[in-house]
């Protein structure tokens, strides 16, 4: 069997407001938006029936948006931790087989991320 890989990219925003500051650790609320690109090697399947069927499949660009909590801490000096816990959304255009027809549909997707960063804060 063929082995299709998908490579995923995003180009996105993202905004961070503090919630609340307790005991020097800050709540934050997260969101962002952008693009996600998905591209897939090889984009063509042959499938061995008689006629032979190929199977493209073409990159896509699609919007994301994602929302979330953090956490931050000032360590001293302009340094800081996060933490992060994201959820972002995205559609996608899916194909499938029902009997001998094909069916083209658009599907919604979520994806989580956690992230841990040390932080250099800038001051302007």
């Amino acid at each position: 069997p063929a082995r299709i890989e998908a490579t995923f990219s995003t180009q996105e925003l993202h905004l961070r407001v503090r919630m609340v500051r307790v005991l020097g650790t800050q709540l934050l609320l997260t969101g962002g938006g952008g693009q996600l690109h998905v591209d897939y090697s090889p984009s063509q399947l042959m499938l061995p029936t008689s006629p032979p069927i190929a199977i493209d499949f073409e990159p896509t660009t699609e919007w994301i948006a994602s929302t979330g909590l953090g956490l931050s801490r000032l360590l001293g000096g302009p340094l800081s931790l996060g933490l992060s816990v994201d959820r972002s959304f995205f559609p996608l255009g899916v194909s499938h087989r029902r009997g001998s027809e094909l069916i083209e549909t658009r599907e919604f997707y979520a994806n989580w991320s956690a992230r841990v960063a040390l932080e250099v804060g800038v001051g302007l």
